[in-house]
């Protein structure tokens, strides 16, 4: 898979992850993905464009290579896993903010 085609992957997974009624369980792997999704975006701008899969589209300009190919691992990693926690079973309640605040002391209200 081309790093093109693994993010606009993960930009889906993005938007089915927002849909999801148990968005707020999994609120933290979502707003991971969305941030490593936008820094990918800043290096390369088409990457998550339709267009992005026809080069003759694309602007000429290439963006630093090694910088590109972090972020797309930062992308991977956190697609990884959201995908993960939306296939975790439902059993698990509470947000994950909730259970971080339980297991570090702090009172949920």
């Amino acid at each position: 898979m081309t790093r093109a085609e693994m993010t606009r992957q993960a930009h889906a997974a993005l938007h089915m992850a927002m849909e999801r009624p148990e968005r707020a369980r999994i609120g933290r792997k979502i707003f991971a993905l969305a941030h490593a999704l936008d820094d990918y975006k800043a290096l390369d701008p088409a990457a998550m464009l339709w267009e992005a899969g026809l080069p003759l589209f694309r602007d000429e300009t290439d963006p630093d290579e090694a910088m590109l190919i972090a972020a797309a691992e930062r992308v991977e990693t956190a697609a990884g896993a959201l995908i993960a926690a939306m296939s975790a079973p439902a059993a698990k309640s509470g947000t994950e903010d909730e259970k971080q605040n339980a297991v570090a002391g702090v009172a949920v209200k």
